[in-house]
């Protein structure tokens, strides 16, 4: 009991100080934002993060809540629940790539980045919750901390020396998220727990079993954490929704210790 507490103690501190690394690049970088970027730019940004975060649970259904739940157990059980999770996830992506094509068709605005982070934050939260389960706590904060100091680069390029504007820091965003994916990937080589000997219906069911009924509850978090936004948007509009974006930044400190902990529990 002794050891697990200290393990623990220890996880949490690695998660807090990732997080607080996180966190305070994105604080030291507002100024440049709202310098750079409209209000109603910056509020455009928030609204395609926030329908992120609302459709990752919505077109993965979860699995990857499954994935880390049988990644605790042993690697074998890691690789048949991984290789699974990823032909669901496949499964779910032709889905959803359909809907957004008809949407591009319709000219909807910034579809093409909205489609390619919701496919690679969906991927990446497949591989983050192997790599979390099989113990590389470590290398979960490093890629984190990696993404960060890479978005914070590429915008001080493309927003102050290319002058790309909103294109830029989507690009940017886009960039940092593919290069946490490849940190934590090549850290743990999640490939070598794909089989495809494994990938069987009844496989995939039992992971569907397990995770179907946390799809609300992520919902429930998003609606917490992202409702208000939705309001804004709809009464205040784009810009309104940009200022509040900005003035969030430093509440959302407050829940670093949460978090952290949250992630070692």
């Amino acid at each position: 009991m002794a050891e697990r507490a200290r393990e623990l103690i220890r996880n949490t501190g690695v998660f807090a100080i990732g997080s607080l690394s996180t966190k305070l690049l994105s604080l030291l970088m507002v100024p440049l934002y709202t310098t750079v970027l409209s209000t109603a730019d910056y509020g455009t940004v928030d609204v395609i993060g926030t329908f992120t975060g609302l459709l990752a649970p919505l077109v993965t259904l979860s699995v990857y809540d499954a994935v880390f739940r049988w990644a605790l157990d042993d690697a074998n059980d890691a690789s048949t629940a991984f290789s699974n999770a990823l032909v669901v996830w496949a499964s779910s992506m032709l889905i959803f790539s359909s809907i957004c094509v008809g949407l591009a068709a319709l000219g909807v605005a910034h579809i093409g980045y909205f489609w390619f982070m919701v496919v690679l934050g969906s991927l990446g939260a497949i591989c983050s919750s192997l790599v979390r389960g099989l113990g590389y706590v470590k290398l979960f904060t490093v890629a984190g901390i990696v993404s960060s100091v890479v978005f914070m680069t590429l915008n001080l390029v493309f927003l102050l020396q290319l002058e790309l504007g909103l294109a830029g820091y989507l690009l940017a965003s886009a960039i940092s998220a593919a290069v946490s994916l490849l940190v934590v990937s090549f850290g743990a080589r999640v490939w070598q727990y794909w089989q495809a000997t494994v990938v069987q219906p009844a496989r995939m069911q039992q992971l569907l079993v397990y995770s179907l009924p946390l799809v609300p509850n992520a919902l429930s978090w998003w609606g917490v954490a992202s409702a208000n936004r939705v309001v804004l948007l709809t009464f205040a509009g784009v810009a309104a929704n940009g200022l509040y974006a900005v003035a969030n930044k430093l509440p959302s400190l407050i829940n670093l210790v949460y978090g952290a902990f949250l992630q070692s529990w």
